[in-house]
Protein backbone atom coordinates (compact mmCIF):
# COMPACT_ATOMS: atom_id res chain seq x y z
CA UNK A 1 0.00 0.00 0.00
CA UNK A 2 1.39 3.65 -1.17
CA UNK A 3 0.37 6.83 0.70
CA UNK A 4 0.16 9.69 -2.14
CA UNK A 5 2.43 12.38 -1.79
CA UNK A 6 -0.39 14.53 -1.03
CA UNK A 7 -0.88 12.81 2.36
CA UNK A 8 2.92 12.47 3.23
CA UNK A 9 2.95 16.25 2.76
CA UNK A 10 -0.19 16.56 5.42
CA UNK A 11 1.16 14.28 7.12
CA UNK A 12 4.31 16.02 7.90
CA UNK A 13 2.51 19.37 8.10
CA UNK A 14 0.31 17.93 10.94
CA UNK A 15 3.52 16.85 12.52
CA UNK A 16 2.73 12.96 11.62
CA UNK A 17 5.59 11.13 12.92
CA UNK A 18 6.77 7.24 12.36
CA UNK A 19 7.38 4.76 14.75
CA UNK A 20 10.95 4.10 15.14
CA UNK A 21 10.61 0.77 15.91
CA UNK A 22 7.21 -1.10 15.30
CA UNK A 23 4.81 -0.60 17.64
CA UNK A 24 3.60 -4.74 19.12
CA UNK A 25 1.66 -4.38 22.12
CA UNK A 26 -0.90 -2.44 23.93
CA UNK A 27 -2.45 -1.55 27.48
CA UNK A 28 -4.22 1.31 28.74
CA UNK A 29 -3.11 3.08 25.91
CA UNK A 30 0.62 2.34 26.29
CA UNK A 31 2.35 1.02 23.48
CA UNK A 32 5.12 -0.75 23.66
CA UNK A 33 7.92 -2.92 21.21
CA UNK A 34 9.14 -5.94 21.62
CA UNK A 35 12.47 -4.37 21.74
CA UNK A 36 11.62 -2.50 24.94
CA UNK A 37 10.45 -5.23 26.81
CA UNK A 38 12.84 -7.01 26.25
CA UNK A 39 15.54 -5.09 27.75
CA UNK A 40 13.16 -3.63 30.53
CA UNK A 41 13.62 -5.27 33.89
CA UNK A 42 10.07 -6.64 34.96
CA UNK A 43 9.95 -4.92 38.15
CA UNK A 44 10.16 -1.50 35.89
CA UNK A 45 7.49 -2.96 33.46
CA UNK A 46 5.77 -3.72 36.30
CA UNK A 47 5.66 -0.13 38.31
CA UNK A 48 5.84 1.84 34.48
CA UNK A 49 2.28 0.56 33.86
CA UNK A 50 1.00 1.73 37.72
CA UNK A 51 2.03 4.74 36.46
CA UNK A 52 0.41 4.20 32.92
CA UNK A 53 -3.22 3.06 34.85
CA UNK A 54 -2.70 6.59 36.94
CA UNK A 55 -2.12 8.54 34.07
CA UNK A 56 -5.51 8.70 32.09
CA UNK A 57 -6.37 8.39 28.22
CA UNK A 58 -2.72 9.74 27.12
CA UNK A 59 -1.09 7.36 24.77
CA UNK A 60 2.41 6.14 25.93
CA UNK A 61 4.97 5.15 23.27
CA UNK A 62 8.05 3.23 24.54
Amino acid sequence: MTISEEKRKWMQEVGIQEFKRPMKYHIYGWLLSEEYIAETSLEELKARLENVKNSGSKPIIE
